[in-house]
């Protein structure tokens, strides 16, 4: 999960740095209603991710946090 912003720039970088990995994006659920999202946040969104191999998750991983993107894995 990631915290949104209105600024569609910080959506932008993720999906970059997603598809530096090459890895596919298969679902997107946005969530603005739950007790998980800050006060004042555009919303959240769950993103479903289908990797090739352990080495791609890694990789996406290591990209997130060059560009201090907040994300947490939930499974």
């Amino acid at each position: 999960m990631w915290i949104c912003q209105t600024n569609p720039e910080p959506r932008k970088n993720i999906v970059d740095e997603i598809s530096k990995a090459h890895v596919n994006i298969v679902e997107v659920v946005h969530d603005r209603l739950s007790t998980n999202i800050p006060a004042g946040t555009a919303a959240g969104a769950y993103l479903s991710l289908e990797f090739e191999n352990g080495d791609q998750s890694d990789l996406l991983i290591d990209l997130f946090r060059k560009q201090n993107i907040n994300f947490k894995i939930v499974q």
